[in-house]
C-alpha cells in the first residue's frame, strides 16, 4: 500500500521526548522535521491499536479480524477503548494479512465478515460501480466521469479522444512502470486474472475516492500457486491481484500530482509483482522493496527519502520492526536494499531475493531473511556481512566503499552517545537486526600508550552480537572486526591519535534482543571533541560543555536545509549527547552556570519565527510568551534573568525573570518608556547584577542588583568613567572601569554579604576586559613597570601568578560582560600562552603547573585559541578564518582520577548512602568478569579475590 501524510505546517511537539509527528496509515510520508531525543507518537487509529494489541496476544485472531473490520466499516460497534480512537482505513498490509489468515478464522467469523465486501476466500471483491474503462497493452482502467459521483475523475479531455486526460496520464505511467519492472529488470509479470476480475485478462486498476492520505492499495484476490508467466520457478503462493488508485492526486497534497502518481504506480505494481511470487511473504520485505523500487523507476522523484529522516534518527530499532514496535519502519528499511543494489551486483540481487522467496513456502513460516541470505551468498556475501557493511555505510554515507550514490540527500545518522574518557558499565539495549552507534573521540597527542580498549558484556551471551570499530582518516575508513562474535567482545585500538573519527558500532545479527554493558577504557589527557567547520562557539560551566553545529544538506525534495545540533557534554560522566532542531539556521544557547541546563533561542526559517526552549533535567520545554532577548541572559539552575521585551498587546521592555519549564517571563524592572537600557546582566538562581545606563547620557552608568526581592542600585562610577566589564559569583560582583582614553583603569568589587565596596586595583596598565571572578577571587592581567603580569586578588591581597609571559589565549564565554577574560573557576586559574604552554594555578595547593602542548598546537596564525577551565577540565577552542586541520574544540584533563577516589567535581549528593558490593557479572567461569561496588565516602579500595579451587 502507498499512503502519504498531508504536508502542512505542523507544530513542533515538545516534551521530554521529541520526534516528528506522522499521520495515519501503513505507508505515510513524514514531514521532514524531527527532534531526535526520543520518540513521541500521535494517537493511533482504532485499526492500529487493535493490531498492536493482537501482536501482544491481548486479542485472539478472530477478535482481531472482527474488530479490525468494525474499525473501518462499523466503528459504532467497537468496544472501549477502541471506540474513542479515530476509525481505520483499508491498507495493503491489513488486506493481505486478512487474506493470509482467512482459513484460520472460524466459520462463524468468516460468515460475519463477508457482508463487508469479502469473498468466500477472504479477498475483497473488486468495485462494480465504475461505468467507464480505458485500456493499454497490459492494463485496464476502471473509472467514472458521472457528475455527482464521488469517485469521478476530472473529465477534461484536451485531445478529444474520449478518454479523460487524467486517465491517460495514469495509463502512460503504468505502462512505463511495466516496461521497467518486467522488460528491463526481468521480474515476472503478475499472473493474469483471465477475466475473473475485470472484462479481460489485462491487469485491472480502479480509480476511486480513497481515504485521506491513502495514495494506492493493492488487493490480493485469488491464489493460484504457480504463476504461469514464470519459467524455471514453481511458485507455491502466486496470487492474482488488482490495484486501487486515487481519482484525484491534488486534493490534500502539496506535492506535484504527477510525481505522486509515478511513485504510487511503481510501489503498487511492485506489490502486484510480489504477490505473483508469494503473497505470504513478510510485509516488511514487501513494503521495504516496494519503497526501494520507487527510486529505481523514477530516479528524480526521491519521495522515499522522506522516510530516512526517522529511520536514521533511530538506527537501533530492528530492520524488520513491526508497526507496534516502530511505526512506518518498513518504509525506511528500503535503504538496506539500496545498499545491496549499489554494492552487491546491482538491482538483479533484489530480484533474486523474490525469486528465491518463491521457492520457500512462506505460508508455513517466515523465510524473508533466508531468501535475503541465499541471494547474497550467490554474489559472494551473506546477510551478516552485508548488514555490517550497511551499518558502516549509514554512518559515513559518502566515503567509498561505504557510500551511497544519493548520499547528499540523506539525513545524518543519530549517534547514541559521544565518549571522551574512560567509561564503565554503559548500559544499553540491543534489538534484533539493528545497530547502535557511539562516537569515541581519539587522543589528540600521540604517545605510548595511545590505545582505546572496548569491551562488550551482553546479558544474553547466546545473542549474536558483533562489535565494529570504524575509524576514519580523511577519505579512508578502516573497519576492525577480526575478533570473535558472540559472548564477551573485546578489542583494543592502537594509535587512536592517527584518526579523525572513531566509532563503536554494536550490531545485533540475531533474532534476540539483549541488554549489554559497554566499557571504553583509554589513556589520554587531550582529546578533540570537534573538527574544523563543525562547531559554533563553545560554552563551559562546571561539569558541562556545549557547542552548536549547523548541519546543511539537501532534503528529499531537493531543497537546501539547515539543522541545528547542540552537542552537550557531561564532563564528569565522560559522555556527550546531541539535541537536533530542524529548519534552524540561527540560534543562541545560554548554558546554566551550575548544572548544564540551557535556554535555547532559535529561529525556525520554515515558520519565520523565533522559538524558545528550556532544557532542564533532560526535558525540553517550549517557553510560553512572545518575548525577545536583547542582552545575553544570566542562567543558573532553572532561573533566567534577561534584558529584553515582551511583545504582547501592552509591549514592555526591561529586566524579566523566567524559568526553563514554561515561562512566561515576569517583568522585574520596567524600562519601557525610558531611554535607559541594560548593557550587561549576570547572576545566579537567586539574584542578578546588571549595568544600567542611558543612551543619551554617557555619565549614567549604574550598577543595580536584585537584593531581598527588590532591585536596588549599589554603585555609580565617577564622572567621566565607564564600566567596561562585569562578573558575578558567590555574592561578589567585580568590574572594571576606565576613562575614555583608558589612561585610568581600575578594578572594583562589591561583597553583598558584607555590604562593602572594595577597591582592588587602579593602574593604567590593567586590561579592563580580562577581569574574571569565582569563589570570591578576582583575576586579571596587566602591563606595569615593563612586566606583563597575571594578577590574583583574594582575601584583600594581590598575588602575581606569572610575570613577563608570552601572549595570552583567553576565555571568550560569549557573554559581553567578561569576553576574553582570564579563565578561572572556584578551584583554579588556567591559561595558554602563545608558545602553546598551558598553565594551571591551583588555589588549594598554591602550585603553578605547566603543560607543554607545542607538540600538537603549532599554528600561531589561527584566529584565536580560547581557553576555559572547570575543575580538572580545560577546554581549548581553536578558531580559524580559513580551513585548518587543527581547528576544533579540545578537552584537556589536568590529571586522571584514581580508581576508588571521588573526583573533585563529584557532588556530595551523588554519593551512595552505604557500602555495597554487588554480584559479579558475568559468572566467574568466563575469561573476564566485572565486580561492582559503591562507596559512601572517598577511600582507596583493596579487593581480595579467592580461588575456591585452591
Amino acid at each position: 500500500m502507498l499512503a502519504k501524510s498531508i504536508k502542512s505546517l505542523l507544530p513542533l511537539w515538545v516534551s521530554a521526548c521529541l520526534i516528528l509527528v506522522l499521520l495515519h496509515s501503513a505507508y505515510s510520508q513524514p514531514p521532514a522535521a524531527a527532534l531526535p531525543t526520543g520518540e513521541r507518537t500521535e494517537q493511533p487509529s482504532a485499526l492500529q491499536q487493535i493490531a498492536a494489541d493482537f501482536s501482544q496476544n491481548r486479542l485472539s485472531l478472530d477478535e482481531w479480524a472482527k474488530l479490525s473490520l468494525y474499525s473501518i466499516f462499523e466503528p459504532q460497534k467497537l468496544p472501549a477503548p477502541y471506540a474513542q480512537l479515530p476509525p481505520g482505513s483499508l491498507t495493503t498490509p491489513f488486506i493481505t494479512q486478512l487474506f493470509q489468515v482467512w482459513d484460520q478464522l472460524s466459520a462463524a467469523t468468516q460468515q460475519e465478515l463477508q457482508p463487508h465486501g469479502l469473498t468466500a476466500s477472504g479477498a475483497f471483491s473488486p468495485p462494480t460501480h465504475l461505468p467507464d474503462t480505458a485500456g493499454t497493452s497490459h492494463f485496464l482502467f476502471h473509472y467514472s466521469t458521472e457528475p455527482g459521483d464521488t469517485n469521478a475523475v476530472d473529465a477534461t479531455d484536451a485531445n478529444a479522444n474520449g478518454i479523460p486526460d487524467y486517465v491517460e496520464t495514469l495509463m502512460a505511467v503504468f505502462e512505463h512502470v511495466y516496461t521497467v519492472l518486467i522488460d528491463s529488470m526481468g521480474y515476472v509479470a503478475p499472473p493474469s486474472d483471465s477475466g475473473k476480475i475485470g472484462e479481460d485478462a489485462r491487469y485491472d486498476i480502479y480509480l476511486l475516492k480513497e481515504e485521506p492520505g491513502v495514495l494506492g492499495v493493492t488487493y490480493p484476490y485469488i491464489t493460484m500457486k504457480d504463476n504461469p508467466n514464470s519459467t524455471g520457478i514453481t511458485e507455491k503462493n502466486a496470487t492474482m491481484s488488482y490495484i486501487g488508485m486515487r481519482n484525484d492526486y491534488t486534493e490534500g497534497f502539496s506535492d506535484p500530482a504527477l510525481e505522486l502518481i509515478q511513485v504510487t504506480a511503481a510501489h503498487e505494481f511492485f506489490h502486484a509483482v510480489q504477490m505473483g511470487y508469494d503473497v505470504f511473504e513478510k510485509a516488511w520485505l514487501a513494503e521495504a522493496t516496494a519503497t526501494w523500487i520507487e527510486d529505481e523507476v523514477y530516479d528524480d522523484a526521491n519521495q522515499n527519502i522522506f522516510y530516512l529522516t526517522k529511520w536514521f534518527r533511530f538506527p537501533y530499532y530492528p530492520l524488520d520492526a513491526t508497526p507496534s514496535e516502530f511505526k512506518n519502519r518498513w518504509y525506511g528499511s528500503w535503504i538496506f536494499f539500496r545498499y545491496v543494489s549499489e554494492h552487491l551486483e546491482g538491482r538483479k540481487t533484489i530480484r533474486r531475493i523474490w525469486e528465491i522467496s518463491a521457492g520457500y513456502d512462506s505460508k508455513i513460516k517466515d523465510y524473508s531473511f533466508a531468501a535475503i541470505d541465499d541471494a547474497l551468498q550467490e554474489v559472494g556475501s551473506d546477510f551478516a556481512s552485508a548488514f555490517k557493511d550497511f551499518s558502516v555505510a549509514n554512518l559515513f554515507q559518502t566515503v567509498a566503499p561505504y557510500d551511497y550514490e544519493e548520499a547528499d540527500l540523506y539525513p545524518p545518522l543519530h549517534i547514541s552517545e559521544s565518549l571522551f574518557r574512560t567509561r564503565r558499565d554503559l548500559r544499553m539495549l540491543s534489538r534484533r537486526r539493528s545497530a547502535r552507534y557511539l562516537q569515541v573521540f581519539p587522543n589528540a597527542l600521540p604517545g605510548d600508550p595511545d590505545e582505546i580498549e572496548f569491551t562488550v558484556f551482553p546479558q544474553n551471551q547466546a545473542a549474536r552480537l558483533e562489535l565494529l570499530i570504524a575509524a576514519r582518516k580523511g577519505q579512508t575508513v578502516s573497519v576492525f572486526n577480526d575478533f570473535p562474535s558472540g559472548g564477551i567482545l573485546n578489542f583494543s585500538l592502537n594509535n587512536s591519535s592517527t584518526y579523525d573519527e572513531i566509532y563503536a558500532i554494536i550490531v545485533n545479527l540475531d533474532t534476540l534482543k539483549t541488554e549489554l554493558y559497554l566499557d571504553v577504557d583509554y589513556k589520554s589527557n587531550l582529546v578533540r571533541l570537534s573538527t574544523s567547520g563543525e562547531f559554533l562557539h563553545a560554552q563551559l560551566a562546571d561539569d558541562y560543555l556545549i557547542f552548536k553545529r549547523l548541519v546543511r544538506f539537501v532534503n528529499g525534495e531537493g531543497e537546501p536545509q539547515t539543522d541545528l545540533t547542540i552537542s552537550r557534554f557531561n564532563l564528569l560522566g565522560g559522555y556527550g549527547r546531541d539535541i537536533t532542531f530542524p529548519f534552524v539556521d540561527a540560534a543562541d544557547v545560554f548554558l546554566a552556570r551550575r548544572n548544564g541546563e540551557m535556554l535555547i533561542d532559535l529561529y525556525d526559517y520554515r515558520e519565520a519565527m523565533h522559538i524558545k526552549y528550556g532544557y532542564r533535567l533532560a526535558s525540553l520545554n517550549q517557553l510560553k510568551g512572545d518575548f525577545e532577548i536583547l542582552q545575553l541572559p544570566a542562567v543558573d539552575h532553572n532561573t533566567v534573568y534577561f534584558y529584553g521585551s515582551l511583545n504582547d498587546k501592552d509591549f514592555k521592555k526591561g529586566i524579566f525573570v523566567s524559568d526553563l519549564t514554561s515561562g512566561p517571563p515576569r517583568l522585574l524592572l520596567d524600562l519601557t518608556d525610558t531611554d535607559e537600557k541594560i548593557d550587561l546582566i549576570v547572576g545566579d538562581q537567586s539574584t542578578f547584577v546588571a549595568l544600567k545606563n542611558s543612551s543619551g547620557n554617557p555619565n549614567s552608568d549604574e550598577l543595580i542588583a536584585l537584593i531581598n526581592n527588590s532591585i536596588q542600585p549599589f554603585y555609580r562610577p565617577d564622572s567621566g568613567k565607564r564600566i567596561q566589564s562585569l562578573v558575578y559569583d558567590d555574592g561578589l560582583a567585580a568590574w572594571s572601569e576606565s576613562n575614555g582614553a583608558f589612561s585610568q583603569t581600575s578594578i572594583k568589587a562589591y561583597d553583598f554579604a558584607e555590604g562593602r565596596l572594595i577597591d582592588i586595583r587602579s593602574n593604567s596598565g590593567v586590561d579592563p576586559y580580562s577581569v574574571n571572578s569565582a569563589g570570591k577571587r578576582v583575576v586579571w592581567w596587566e602591563n606595569t613597570g615593563g612586566a606583563t603580569k597575571i594578577q590574583l586578588w583574594e582575601s584583600d591581597s594581590i598575588k602575581t601568578l606569572r610575570s613577563t609571559f608570552n601572549g595570552l589565549y583567553l576565555d571568550d564565554n560569549g557573554v559581553g560582560s567578561n569576553a576574553f577574560a582570564i579563565p578561572m573557576d572556584r578551584k583554579g586559574v588556567a591559561w595558554m600562552e602563545t608558545d602553546f604552554t598551558l598553565y594551571y594555578y591551583h588555589f588549594a595547593t598554591g602550585s603553578l603547573n605547566r603543560y607543554d602542548l607545542s607538540g600538537y598546537f603549532t599554528d600561531r596564525f589561527l584566529t584565536n585559541y580560547l581557553v576555559k577551565v572547570s575543575g580538572k577540565n580545560i577546554v581549548i577552542q581553536a578558531l580559524s578564518a580559513t580551513a585548518n586541520d587543527k581547528t576544533g574544540i579540545y578537552l584537556f584533563r589536568l590529571q586522571d582520577a584514581v580508581t576508588g577516589i571521588r573526583a573533585d567535581a563529584e557532588k556530595p549528593s551523588e554519593r551512595p548512602a552505604q557500602f555495597a558490593l554487588f554480584q559479579n557479572y558475568p559468572n566467574p567461569f568466563n575469561p573476564v568478569t566485572r565486580i561492582t561496588y559503591r562507596l559512601p565516602r572517598s577511600t582507596r579500595v583493596s579487593l581480595i579475590i579467592y580461588d575456591l579451587t585452591g
